[in-house]
């Protein structure tokens, strides 16, 4: 069985925040690591969609619009059915959600602080101020979410119907483009309120794909915030060095372009190649396996691979792509399931845990594995670790 896979807008952003800069250097080190994970997973991974929201959800818009519009048309793409079965368990989640938080007032405080001093994360706020808040807005139907306002409330230690008026003031887009002029205590408020919400509804995703026994691929900045899961069952599947340097130079190829429309319809444009040949068995990207080929070698592979799928190669930009990752640590790059309790043992999983000896399941029952397989494993969440 071949499992379905979810990604949450935040790690698809990235690729926008990407793509806005005018070099690779000018992001964080949250942009890169997502943008490589979800571009390795447009790539392999056959069943894929973007996590739903628990608001009303309108069109997505502007940069963001285009490059989901655009990977929506690519070569087995799902887009989730409202059927009554999708929104009872989006409704399940939403109240496990609200119920969760409602008595983790202190957790949310200390995740909300711990991810504060992360580096990455002043760079990224002021990313989604500038840049995305309108258009996040629109889609969700407010800056923050509604139905968490009472919880935000207790965990900000602010009026609730103070914050109704605050989230009020934000679903007006043309209030954000000006939202600096707010009061100043207030102005924090939508800051913090803003990042609570979005910490809250990771935890919403992550209930909602292990009510549908799906795999999930989250935001760094939601890790602290997720439910502790069995480490001791955790696969770890390796990208190879051809799968790393194929996604490096996708993304790099779009630096060429000059505006951040034209760098995203290439990127699309690119990565959409490389997930028809990787999902078409008869091709050579999903026939060879890869991961014996060492570092020194991996990118003259990836290179002839990249010209095989017509991807324009320019070496300025690989170079610094490259550079940047090496500097920001993320070199290498390797995606790790942490299955959902109760997550059933699929075949896959039955056959690789049999080449195992016994004494070594105890500290990690299955094997390391190759992409390809992890989407013929359980359903669980999917982080994508430093190597």
């Amino acid at each position: 069985m071949v499992r379905a896979f979810i990604i949450d807008s935040a790690s698809t952003y990235e690729l926008v925040s990407i793509f806005r800069e005018k070099q690779p250097d000018y992001t964080y080190e949250w942009a890169w690591q997502s943008a490589i994970a979800v571009t390795n997973s447009i790539i392999k991974f056959p069943h894929l969609s973007m996590a739903p929201s628990p608001s009303i959800r309108g069109e997505a818009s502007g940069p963001y619009g285009q490059l989901t519009n655009e990977i929506n048309k690519m070569n087995g793409l799902v887009v989730q059915e409202q059927s009554n079965e999708h929104l009872m368990k989006m409704d399940i989640a939403k109240k496990d959600t609200i119920e969760w938080a409602d008595t983790s007032t202190g957790e949310i405080r200390s995740a909300y602080e711990a991810i504060k001093i992360d580096h990455s994360f002043q760079k990224w706020l002021e990313g989604c101020i500038k840049h995305s808040w309108t258009e996040h807005t629109v889609r969700l139907g407010g800056l923050f979410n509604y139905e968490f306002i009472p919880q935000i409330s207790q965990i900000l230690n602010v009026d609730e119907n103070n914050l109704k008026n605050i989230w009020e003031y934000s679903c007006n887009p043309k209030n954000l483009e000006n939202y600096r002029n707010y009061g100043s205590d207030d102005l924090k408020i939508i800051e913090d309120a803003f990042v609570i919400s979005a910490l809250i509804r990771g935890r919403y995703h992550d209930k909602f794909a292990q009510l549908s026994d799906i795999q999930i691929l989250h935001h760094p900045i939601r890790e602290p915030i997720l439910m502790k899961l069995n480490g001791m069952q955790k696969s770890e599947f390796d990208i190879s060095n051809v799968d790393r340097d194929l996604s490096k130079i996708i993304i790099a190829s779009a630096y060429a372009e000059k505006t951040q429309k034209d760098r995203i319809s290439c990127y699309t444009e690119n990565v959409g190649r490389a997930r028809t040949a990787a999902l078409d068995s008869n091709s050579k990207l999903a026939q060879k396996n890869y991961m014996s080929i060492d570092e020194d070698a991996s990118f003259d592979v990836a290179f002839e691979i990249a010209k095989e799928l017509n991807i324009r190669v320019y070496g300025k930009w690989v170079d610094e792509v490259i550079e940047t990752c090496h500097i920001m640590g993320i070199s290498f790059l390797g995606l790790v399931l942490n299955p959902f309790p109760g997550a059933l043992l699929t075949i896959s999983d039955w056959a690789v845990s049999k080449k195992i000896k016994p004494e070594k399941k105890l500290q990690l029952i299955f094997s390391k594995r190759r992409l390809r397989d992890l989407a013929l494993s359980r359903s669980g969440r999917i982080e994508a670790v430093k190597k």
